[in-house]
């Protein structure tokens, strides 16, 4: 007498090729549905294509800098991290991995502010004040706080 299981596998394989020839289907390169190429813009603003390529070209730059950025800034708190869980605290050591933490956290601000602002000059004006008037809607005001 065959199982419930043995019975129903036909249908779960089926089920299962299904789901794989639909994934496999898609568009190809088409990105997920949360990936966003470039800045992150409130919907009411619509770009030209000109706009959309400069932003890109913009963003698709500064990706290595900012990664190497990052990457230099998680080695260094990985650095810190060990030391604080080591047996005895070497205090040069872990001055130095702050410091050059620190020093990678502000390049890194600093890299991410410049972009901020080259892709704010690529936008018309009417385009930045719905930029600021959406960004200053989802900013708590004072007080917001826990």
């Amino acid at each position: 007498m065959p199982t419930i299981i043995s019975r129903r596998f036909p249908y779960w394989l089926a089920i299962a090729l299904l789901a794989v020839s639909l994934h496999a289907s898609a568009a190809p390169g088409a990105a997920p549905p949360a990936f966003v190429a470039g800045p992150r813009l409130p919907p009411g603003i619509e770009l030209s294509d000109a706009q959309q390529d400069q932003l890109f070209d913009l963003h698709h730059a500064q990706a290595p800098r900012l990664r190497q950025l990052q990457r230099e800034a998680d080695a260094a708190l990985r650095e810190l991290r060990a030391l604080g869980e080591a047996e005895s605290l070497d205090a040069t050591r872990a001055r130095a991995a702050a410091e050059r933490h620190g020093r990678a956290l502000a390049a890194l601000l600093l890299a991410r502010t410049e972009l901020d602002a080259r892709s704010r000059a690529v936008l018309s004006p009417a385009q930045r004040q719905t930029l600021e008037a959406e960004r200053a809607e989802a900013r708590p005001g004072p007080g917001a706080g826990p």
